[in-house]
């Protein structure tokens, strides 16, 4: 049921990006969304949408019964212009880093919620 839900929230999630956009598996129940050129604010507004519209929406399990799925989302934000990465693997590193700490406060809120980090500094 677990695989079956990612696919499906995968899916619903995918059909609303842009081309530019990246959707990856990062683990057995975490995805990764990548949105270049979107700010905070839109940022936000997109995450928001994404969890409003991933709890409103009722999945058939194909054998009868529907299922209800809700988003944490762990938001982090970066501004290339004021903040410059070098090396862009340490940059990967620490963006995940910093959406998984933003992803376990979301979900330590019960889950169902977005919570936004930014990503201020990096160590060279």
């Amino acid at each position: 049921t677990g695989q079956f839900i990612l696919k499906k929230v995968a899916e619903r999630i995918s059909s609303g990006l842009r081309a530019t956009d990246l959707l990856a598996r990062l683990s057995e129940a975490t995805m990764a969304l990548l949105i270049p050129g979107s700010g905070e604010s839109l940022g936000e507004d997109i995450a928001e949408r994404m969890r409003v519209d991933i709890a409103e929406f009722a999945m058939d399990d194909g054998r009868g019964a529907v299922l209800q799925v809700s988003l944490s989302i762990g938001l982090v934000t970066w501004e290339p212009q004021h903040y410059q990465a070098g090396d862009m693997p340490q940059l990967a590193r620490h963006m995940e880093a910093l959406a998984n700490r933003a992803l376990r406060i979301a979900s330590d809120k019960g889950g169902n919620s977005v919570k936004i980090l930014r990503l201020n500094t990096l160590l060279v």
